[in-house]
């Protein structure tokens, strides 16, 4: 297991590691903490080098009365083209062409309360944004387990306010939850799957 100087140094092992995979996929939940009646978003990530991309999420509506009806969207790469997708219930699914994937994964970035740009972003430079790694007052805490598997903690500020705290799987170097405590929200991934075969068919603009 490595030893690193400081938490700068770890996650910057930590970008490394994921600028050197082939592929990559998830599961997740982006949900807020402590609330009673948590709005989250689920979400799905699939990437394969060197620019197919799919992150795939579900928002359920704002309003309590209406929480049963869902917004399925996919900002996403082909690898030659990207694309934004929307399908609302009782309404006819939109593709729009996007410019680049960096358009594509900024107009998911809001929606997704930041899913679409944490993981994306690490994976591909050309998806642009503020990274983990310009976070300020970068230090490690006391290491816990999550899912399973013992992760560093390293927290941060964020330039425009409020801590940051990333639980980093000590085994793997991937990133297992991510804590926003200026917003109480976390986002949590599961089932994450590294180097294995994923379908072209899977990162096709949807009909």
């Amino acid at each position: 297991m490595p030893t690193y100087r400081s938490a700068r140094d770890c996650l910057s092992s930590v970008a490394a590691r994921y600028r050197s995979l082939q592929s990559y996929s998830d599961v997740g939940v982006v949900r807020p903490v402590g609330a009673l009646t948590p709005l989250s978003c689920w979400f799905e990530t699939q990437f394969a080098r060197p620019q197919q991309f799919r992150f795939q999420f579900i928002r359920p509506h704002p309003y309590r009365r209406l929480r049963h009806a869902l917004t399925k969207y996919i900002a996403g790469s082909d690898g030659s083209a990207a694309y934004f997708y929307t399908e609302q219930r009782g309404s006819k699914p939109l593709v729009e062409s996007e410019e680049s994937l960096e358009m594509a994964v900024a107009g998911a970035t809001g929606i997704s309360q930041g899913a679409a740009h944490t993981v994306g972003e690490l994976l591909l430079e050309c998806v642009g944004g503020f990274p983990l790694t310009a976070l300020n007052r970068l230090r490690f805490r006391r290491a816990r387990s999550f899912d399973g598997v013992p992760c560093y903690r390293i927290s941060g500020r964020h330039p425009r306010g409020g801590r940051v705290v990333i639980w980093v799987g000590i085994p793997d170097l991937l990133i297992r939850k991510v804590v926003k405590h200026r917003f109480r929200q976390e986002e949590v991934r599961f089932n994450i799957r590294v180097n294995e075969p994923i379908a072209a068919e899977v990162f096709r603009v949807p009909s």
